[in-house]
């Protein structure tokens, strides 16, 4: 991440640190198909297969990271989104307690 971008966020930012992989937790904003949602396996590749439209290929970047979530808008977003990802739930099931440490 550039550090002006941590710089930027630093008081918003929280690490997580995903049970499946991070594109296991972006797959819920490209498909709506049951079989696809619930994919813990390989999630780089399904997103290859699925989201040509916003990167060409998925890539661990800043950038490509940057492109496939700029769907997430609100709050809520995260939250339907968590509904699919077991992982992603467990997360933020956490972020209330985090909250109330400040």
């Amino acid at each position: 991440m550039p550090a002006d971008v941590l710089e930027w966020v630093q008081n918003d930012l929280i690490f997580a640190i995903p049970i499946h992989s991070t594109e296991c937790w972006l797959i819920p904003l490209y498909t709506k198909d049951r079989i696809t949602l619930k994919k813990t396996n390989n999630c780089k590749d399904v997103l290859d297969k699925i989201e040509q439209d916003v990167v060409n290929k998925v890539e661990k970047t800043f950038d490509c990271y940057k492109k496939l979530s700029a769907r997430i808008k609100k709050p809520k977003d995260i939250q339907l989104i968590s509904k699919h990802n077991k992982s992603l739930s467990l997360f933020t099931q956490q972020l209330p307690a985090l909250e109330n440490k400040e």
